[in-house]
Formats: structure tokens, sequence, C-alpha cells
């Protein structure tokens, strides 16, 4: 028996489009489904995602032994954020998880706080919430040096009086509040910094990833330096300031300095300085820059960069 001549033939593109239709039909099913069971299932928590958190956490706490005196703390905690503030005697409240393992020890003066956190992605949890509102909270009389170390760390200093301090970690979020100290020195793949109301020497920041922001803060000299570098500086005062980076994203703003230093592959930089423009010399490299000029005093502005979008406005 014949085919009919009159009915028509599916081409190899019919077929392909009918898959994809059948593919797209069947993983929009799947989409659905998945959504209607994340949604049972958040509702069945009430919506609280620290929920979705199943570490085991204990609270704990310790405090020197009357004859111990502690002249300097070491923080080495990976996976909690930890806040120290000044109080008139050492007291430390933290929590130990069941995906690491964590020591507190006292000897010869020197407090040692040592988190070991290694995720492990068929053991451990997937979500680590609930480490966001478990905090480590130090209390220090003023006087305790402070080291920071380890790969990873998540801190923040209120009040303190500090000497030299130095970290040199690959991902770090640094918070310092009303503190002062003779210099600060940090190097870091990922640094988020952040300074309020300080004061101090020398200050450096490095690294790769770099975001640093300083409001309402008095330095010796400022250095910052990144490959891709977010700066933001409001109400800063230092006699001399260096700020680098190869994707620059610059806004300085009521910058009290005598000589500013700004340099970008790809810089966009808005600059106002607090000050007359008079007094700076100004002297640039590079195309689509402010105007040069020479001032009535040593005060200097140099500006150099390849690809430039850079505003530059005085006080007066």
């Amino acid at each position: 028996m014949s085919a009919n001549n009159n009915e028509p033939t599916k081409t190899a593109n019919d077929k392909k489009k009918m898959r994809i239709k059948k593919g797209l039909f069947a993983g929009g099913m799947v989409f659905l489904l998945g959504v209607l069971l994340f949604v049972a299932g958040m509702s069945a928590l009430d919506w609280d995602f620290y929920k979705l958190d199943t570490t085991t956490y204990t609270a704990k706490s310790f405090a020197p032994a009357p004859e111990q005196t502690v002249t300097r703390v070491e923080l080495d905690v990976d996976s909690f954020p930890v806040t120290v503030t000044v109080g008139d005697a050492l007291a430390l409240s933290y929590f130990e998880a069941g995906d690491s393992n964590v020591s507190v020890t006292c000897e010869d003066g020197v407090l040692k706080v040592k988190e070991d956190y290694t995720y492990r992605f068929m053991k451990n949890s997937w979500f680590n919430f609930g480490r966001l509102k478990r905090k480590y909270e130090l209390t220090l009389p003023q006087g305790v040096e402070i080291v920071l170390v380890g790969s990873s760390g998540d801190v923040t200093l209120n009040g303190l009086q500090l000497g030299d301090l130095a970290v040199n970690s690959a991902n770090l979020d640094l918070i310092l509040r009303d503190c002062t100290f003779q210099s600060l020195t940090v190097e870091s793949a990922n640094a988020d910094i952040e300074l309020y109301n300080c004061t101090g020497g020398k200050v450096s920041a490095e690294g790769v990833n770099l975001d640093f922001e300083a409001q309402g803060c008095a330095f010796a000299s400022l250095y910052v330096k990144g490959t891709n570098a977010d700066v933001e500086l409001v109400d800063v005062t230092a006699p001399a300031m260096e700020i680098r980076g190869t994707n620059a994203d610059f806004a300085l703003e009521n910058i009290r300095t005598d000589a500013l230093t700004v340099h970008g592959t790809n810089l966009d930089a808005d600059i106002f300085i607090d000050g007359a423009k008079a007094d700076y010399t100004i002297e640039t490299s590079g195309r689509d820059l402010p105007a040069e000029q020479t001032g009535a005093t040593d005060k200097r502005i140099k500006l150099s960069g390849t690809n430039n979008d850079v505003k530059l406005k005085f006080a007066a």
C-alpha cells in the first residue's frame, strides 16, 4: 500500500525542533518542581535561612587566671567574625563548631586563639549562615599587643591603642573604628579594609582585589596599591598620599595633603582637595588629565594613567 502523497513528510529540522520543544518543556517542569520544593521547604523553616545551617555550635568563654598577665594576643580565626573592644579586663566569648577545631591557650603572657576550618563538600553543611551571627567577642585592656595571622580573617577593632599592626592574609575583612596605631601594614590577595576616625603613622595596603575606605582619619602617610583597586577617602589628612591601581576607581573627597600621587592603567578618579589650587604644582602623564601648572608652594600633585577619566577640584 503506497503512502498518501498529500501527507507532508517531517524533515530532520522538524524533528530537531520537536526535540528542542520537548527538552524545554521537561526543563521547565523540573525548574517548576524545584521552585515548589524550595517554597515548601522554606515555609516549613518559617523562611529562616539560618536554619539551613545544620552545623552544631557550642558557646564557650575564656578569662585568664588571676595570676596570669596577658601582654599579647594572637588571633587566627578562619571562619567566624571577630570583634575586639576595649575593656577593664581580658575576656573572650567564642564558639566551637562541629566542622572546625578551636584551641585557646595562654602561656608566657601570650593568648593564642586558633581555629582550623577546612570545608569538605561531602561532610560539611552546605550553608554556614550560622557563623554570621555567632561572633568571637574579645575584650582587651589598653596596651595589649594584637597580632592577626591566618589565611582568612574577618576582624573588627574598636577604640584600641595599637603599636605596629601588620597583617598578611589571603582573604581579609578588616575594620578599625576610633583606633590609634603607630603603623598599619596589610598585604592580601582579597582585602576589604575600612578605617573610621582613626589616627596613625604610616599606612600601607596592597592587594590584588582591594577595597579600601577611610573616613575622618589622619595618618603620617598613606600608600594603597591594588590590581583591581576601589579606594574611597573622605575627610582624610596625610602629608603624603600615593594611590595606585591597574583597574582603578578612586573617590578622594575633602582630602588634605602636601604630596599626592595617583596612577592607574584604567583610571577613574574624582579628587577634591581641601586647599588652594594656586599652592599646588600639578604634573600629569597621559591623555585626558587636568591641566598642568606650577604652584606657589612646594605642594605637589602627580597624575598618570593610560585610559583616564579624572576630575580634580579644590576648595579654593
